[in-house]
């Protein structure tokens, strides 16, 4: 993923909220900013967005 994504670029992902607390858990070790939300329709476990940003901190 860090060699496909550009520099200041980013990912969206939508998945259960524990897979996306692993994912999260990652990018944090890649030094990249993640923010986890809750979809408004559909609640918090069936539709969980997580939005990293590859910005340098």
């Amino acid at each position: 993923m860090q060699r496909i994504l550009r520099p200041e670029g980013a990912v969206i992902m939508r998945d259960r909220l524990d897979v996306l607390i692993k994912v999260k858990a990652i990018t944090n070790q890649m030094r990249w900013n993640g923010t986890i939300y809750p979809e408004e329709n559909s609640g918090f476990d069936h539709g969980t967005i997580l939005i990293v940003d590859n910005s340098v901190k």
